[in-house]
């Protein structure tokens, strides 16, 4: 018998060597996954513990003997191993499950609406039309938040994966925009402040294809950054593989369009600083107008919408206390339907290569974003 699965071996001299063979190959139907398209899942027999991949989708099935029937959905794993068949995916129906469990979430394409089955019944989590590629709903009216961290207290780290935040601290007083403030230092001598990403897939939703995204941002007196200026949050699709950190993005390996800032008389310069498919060896700055002074807070909006694969129609705005002041549509940032907007990357970094001249404060309040439509 081996020793990981309990397949049976015939000793040697065995007559009927045959059936412990054919025992294994009932098994082996069983333990090795179909894998192809999700279209195709009919075609093959759902047998009693037979696994189905649909290679396109992510979504994993187990059949029943009669029918086959969406598994529960994987959780992510560490980082750096992530795949597009492991990523956590939100399968996609066109009518509502008749025996899901409870907290089994589902996305009904015809309505456009996320939904959990709750003990007492299914309810909807998230509802709406798309704007369109507007970014602001010129063309299409506006959403409410699908999320909304408020920084009122340290429980926001629940919502990240936090790979640097021993410079973050909750404020208030005259330093916050309403009760509370995220303060991120930036020390000097220091390239970090903080490195924390908010992914979809580990907060319950699918991965979008287009994110608005609002916050509040205050940076103190002083200010004082060099010419190589630094990075704010921003939308990203790395998957740990590329699309950052001198890691060119070629299309296929990940994209990433955090905000940054350069240092501007009384304040600072906004931009964003992308990874894209037709980028060189480092990301590409493209600017906002206008600037932000210290001491004060600025209502920060940003849009992406990911490009058709291989197309050059993707598209990047923003607005500064609701005028716009940055628009590129001509963005080719993949040229897979694998990446998708896999997180905010909430990032505080100085450099290029030179560290922060002084120590400096950021303040962030009421962070919020929308995959369904611009926000009110």
């Amino acid at each position: 018998m081996t020793k990981n699965h309990g397949y049976n071996t015939p000793k040697k001299g065995t007559a009927d060597w045959n059936v412990p063979l054919n025992e294994n190959f009932k098994k082996i139907d069983k333990d090795v996954e179909v894998r192809d398209v999700e279209s195709k899942l009919d075609t093959y027999e759902p047998a009693a513990g037979t696994k189905f991949l649909a290679t396109d989708t992510g979504n994993r099935y187990i059949g029943d003997g009669e029918q086959w029937n969406l598994a529960p959905l994987p959780r992510r794993g560490a980082v750096g191993d992530l795949t597009a068949q492991n990523r956590f995916r939100i399968p996609a129906r066109e009518q509502d499950p008749e025996n899901a469990e409870a907290g089994e979430l589902w996305l009904r394409t015809d309505e456009n609406a996320l939904k959990v089955q709750m003990a007492n019944g299914v309810q909807t989590l998230a509802s709406g039309e798309s704007s369109g590629d507007d970014g602001r709903g010129d063309t299409g009216g506006t959403t409410n938040a699908d999320v909304t961290i408020d920084f009122a207290d340290d429980s926001y780290l629940d919502k990240f994966d936090a790979r640097k935040s021993e410079q973050n601290s909750i404020v208030n007083g005259e330093k916050a925009r309403s009760d509370t403030a995220l303060q991120v230092q930036l020390e000097e001598g220091s390239h970090y402040g903080t490195d924390m990403q908010y992914y979809f897939s580990d907060n319950g939703m699918s991965e979008p294809e287009e994110l608005w995204i609002r916050y509040y941002l205050r940076l103190d007196p002083g200010f004082d950054v060099t010419s190589d200026g630094g990075k704010l949050p921003g939308p990203a699709g790395t998957y740990d593989s590329g699309g950052w950190g001198g890691k060119p993005a070629d299309g296929t390996n990940g994209w990433s369009a955090r905000m940054a800032f350069m240092p501007a008389d009384g304040g600072a310069e906004l931009s964003y600083y992308c990874y894209h498919a037709d980028m060189n060896n480092w990301g590409e700055w493209w600017s906002w107008d206008g600037t932000i002074e210290t001491g004060q807070y600025y209502q920060i909006d940003s849009y992406v919408k990911l490009n058709t694969p291989g197309e050059n129609d993707g598209i990047l705005r923003g607005w500064i206390d609701g005028e716009q002041a940055m628009e590129k549509t001509d963005i080719r940032f993949r040229d897979t339907e694998d990446l998708k907007v896999e997180s905010l990357w909430f990032n505080i970094y100085h450099g290029g290569s030179d560290t922060s001249p002084s120590d400096n404060s950021f303040y962030f309040d009421k962070l919020q974003m929308s995959t369904s439509g611009p926000l009110d």
